[in-house]
């Protein structure tokens, strides 16, 4: 059994360590950088900190190059599959980002709930205050001598 890997230590153990950074960060994904990318998918292919690559790139929202043998197209594919180990409100987020013509999306059970109870509670905590504000004011006590008036 081998030690896990620690959150930093991992990129020492890369196989594009030795390779020209320049390769992972092709210009376009046409032309001579399609065959920079299948050149870069070849080196992540081998490495043995693959996984630990994506999970970085995913957590961390790289946008551009290729992390873990994946480009930023197969990740945002990943994620809105649901496959890059994310959790469901994430998964939610990448999704609105991608569709922004919507104004609004639920995610999750809370959020729905938290969206409810904002639009309900106000109006039943007015109508209670409204019952019985002005009778918590009144009383049939004798008013008493307030040189302050308070």
């Amino acid at each position: 059994m081998t030690a896990p890997r620690s959150a930093v230590n991992w990129r020492s153990a890369g196989a594009c360590r030795s390779a020209d950074p320049d390769l992972f960060f092709p210009v376009s994904s046409t032309g001579p950088a399609a065959r920079q990318i299948a050149r870069a998918k070849m080196i992540c292919a081998g490495c043995t900190v693959r996984q630990e690559c994506l999970d970085f790139a995913v957590t961390h929202g790289q946008m551009y190059g290729i992390w873990g043998g994946t480009t930023a197209g197969d990740r945002v594919a990943l994620i809105a599959r649901g496959q890059a180990g994310l959790e469901g409100a994430v998964c939610g987020v990448v999704y609105a980002a991608d569709h922004p013509r919507r104004k609004q999306y639920l995610v999750g059970a809370s959020t729905t709930a938290t969206i409810l109870a904002n639009r309900v509670v106000p109006a039943l905590l007015d109508r209670y205050l409204a019952k019985t504000g002005y009778d918590a004011q009144q009383t049939s006590d004798r008013e008493r001598e307030r040189p302050d008036n308070l």
